[in-house]
Order: structure tokens, then sequence, then C-alpha cells
């Protein structure tokens, strides 16, 4: 509510209609706001929203359609992941995981929720925050007798800190996996899970896409605003959009360099071939 009081899609009544009708016909509550104070209002759609399925994620995206990377929509993501990941696990208590998951900044984290979602997910979301990186966006649809993504995800997350020295951290993502394992009756999937090495993905003829767009600033001559997005997913087009930045001309060169840098890191277990495509926006 905080975060959705600071929008101007929220407090503006046209904006506020455009975000609904983009909801479609799962929107469980009407957009339109009445006379009287804001909280309130906003108090009912979260509870509306809380009480149907991807009801969260639809307000966010149909934010996310009016505003697009807006403060508000990079706050909100972030928040729709950490109650996603308190519902899936059945409102088990989370805390005891935070400061485990947010010490984990390795590289690899991308590769381990692919690895455990069976190329299902791609990446993390943006800015995942700990209990978002717990369910790693996925889980809720295993097949049944399949150890859920992520419960293997964490189990990932524990081989790793061990890997690295840190027992006791392991442990307690361990403590937990066991827990959520056993009241699934899945023992036997997790201890197959830490004992065995799952399969690579199939190499898929889908390519990837690396696209880079170049838009000129009409205030300021010379700069331009350098973007990007990063499809990978070989079952549908779900590109991943990654930061705008604000450059010089002459610094478009090195930027552009280190992105693919980027990229190649954040790839380098695709088993699928790679576009690279640039999109200049006006005169380049």
């Amino acid at each position: 509510m905080d975060a959705l009081q600071g929008s101007a899609t929220v407090n503006q009544a046209s904006s506020r209609e455009s975000g609904g009708r983009c909801c479609g016909a799962s929107w469980p509550r009407p957009w339109s706001r009445s006379a009287g104070r804001l909280r309130p209002w906003l108090l009912q759609i979260v509870k509306a929203c809380t009480e149907v399925g991807d009801g969260l994620a639809c307000l966010v995206r149909s934010l996310e359609y009016v505003e697009q990377q807006s403060a508000t929509v990079a706050t909100l993501w972030p928040l729709v992941d950490e109650w996603e990941a308190v519902d899936f696990f059945n409102n088990a208590d989370l805390r005891s995981l935070r400061p485990v998951l947010l010490s984990m900044n390795s590289p690899d984290l991308a590769t381990m929720a692919r690895r455990a979602s069976r190329s299902r997910v791609q990446e993390l979301p943006p800015g995942a925050g700990p209990d978002g990186r717990s369910s790693c966006g996925c889980g809720e649809n295993s097949p049944n007798g399949e150890l859920p993504p992520s419960v293997a995800f964490l189990a990932l997350c524990a081989d790793r800190l061990v890997a690295e020295s840190r027992a006791d951290a392991a442990e307690v993502l361990r403590r937990f996996t066991r827990s959520q394992a056993h009241a699934l009756r899945l023992d036997g999937a997790l201890a197959d899970w830490q004992h065995s090495e799952f399969p690579q993905a199939a190499p898929s003829l889908v390519p990837a896409y690396l696209m880079i767009q170049f838009e000129p600033d009409r205030v300021e001559a010379d700069r331009f605003y350098l973007s990007h997005w990063r499809q990978s997913d070989p079952e549908g087009w779900h590109p991943v959009r990654g930061e705008t930045v604000h450059l010089r001309r002459e610094e478009l060169p090195g930027a552009v360099e280190r992105l693919i840098e980027e990229v190649e890191e954040r790839w380098a277990d695709l088993r699928q071939p790679v576009l690279l495509e640039f999109i200049c926006r006006g005169s380049c």
C-alpha cells in the first residue's frame, strides 16, 4: 500500500482506468475509485488482489503497462515475489532464510534457478529479494512425485555454501528443505536430488536474443539512452528488460562491450544459439 500510494497511475483517474483495462476479465474489483480517502481504497484493492490467484502479480503487471519501469513498479515486484514465496511454502516462517540468501551474490544463481526448474525459469526476477529467491519464481506446476523447483533451488544454494566452507549457513537451508520435503512426502526425491547430477536440458534450436537499443536524447545533443532486452526462454517470447543508461556518444562502444560480456557470463550454460540485434531509434 505504501508503494502504491506513490504511484502516478493510482493518483490519476484516467491512468487508473487504463491500468484496470490491462488486467482483463480476471480483475476481481473495478479500478474506479469513489470519492474519499486514497488509503482505504488501496486497502480494498490490495485485499481483493490477495483473494484471487495471481492477483498481486496482475496488479503490478497492469501498472507496468502504464508506467513501464517506474520506481513504484520496481518496488512492487520484489514484494510480489516475497508474497508468493510465503504462500507457496504454506505460510512457513522464512525469516531464518533471509540473511543466508541475502549473503549469496554468486553469478551462478540464475544458472542454479535454470537447473532447479528444468530450464523453465531462465533468470531470477529483477531485484529479487530473499523471499523471491527462495521461490525462484517457480514450483507451483511440479509433476507429482517431483521435487518442487523452489526446494531444489534452496538445496543447490546449500550445496554452494558448503563448497564455500559456510557449513552453518548451508545447514539453515538444509533444515528448511528437509522439513518442506517431509511435509510433501518427498524425502526420497530430495535425497535423490542431493546425491545425483540432474541431466542437462537438451540443446534447443530456438535462439536466444540480446537486443540493444540506442535512442538519441531529444534535449541534450550527442547523448543517448542505451537500453537492452534479454530473451532466452525457448518456450515463448518473454524478454527481460535490462537497465536503461544515459550516456555520451563516445561512451557507447565501451558500454556495449561491457553489456555483451555480462550477458555472455549470464548465459554461459545456455545450449542454444544466441543472436545479437541492434535497434536505432531516430537519427543515430
